[in-house]
């Protein structure tokens, strides 16, 4: 049974030695850090909620085509929207559907296209358009 005590103790020291260098001091936030922090966290509570809808959508998608996907995705989000473009679902979509016999195959080849590179950067598109506001 692995020591559960030592690696929680471990973990403290490591934040408290990383704070001892220089590293942000949640205690020590000033207001407007504080605020801009909020507004950064809103954001990032945003971009997983549009990822998690996108997820959905796209998990129930193996009967609809593509145009029944980009309306739920534009109603979702004009972000997601966009980079989907960018990414050619349209010339995706209807072949990964069309060429998977079952609902569990398609999820699979699905999860094979929007993989950790797309999920990164669809993600970095709501830090990139906040960060320009």
């Amino acid at each position: 049974m692995p020591n559960i005590t030592g690696s929680l103790s471990f973990a403290i020291f490591t934040i408290k030695q990383d704070c001892s260098k220089g590293f942000i001091d949640p205690t020590n936030i000033s207001a407007q850090s504080r605020s801009s922090s909020m507004e950064a966290k809103a954001e990032l509570v945003e971009a997983f909620n549009t990822l998690k809808g996108w997820l959905l959508i796209a998990m129930g998608g193996y009967t609809e085509d593509i145009g029944e996907i980009i309306i739920k995705t534009q109603n979702l989000s004009s972000i997601l929207y966009d980079y989907l473009m960018e990414e050619n679902i349209k010339d995706i979509w209807d072949p990964i559907r069309e060429s998977s016999p079952t609902e569990i195959h398609f999820q699979k080849q699905f999860h094979r296209w929007f993989d950790a590179l797309k999920t990164h950067r669809l993600l970095n598109r709501y830090l990139t358009i906040s960060s320009m506001l």
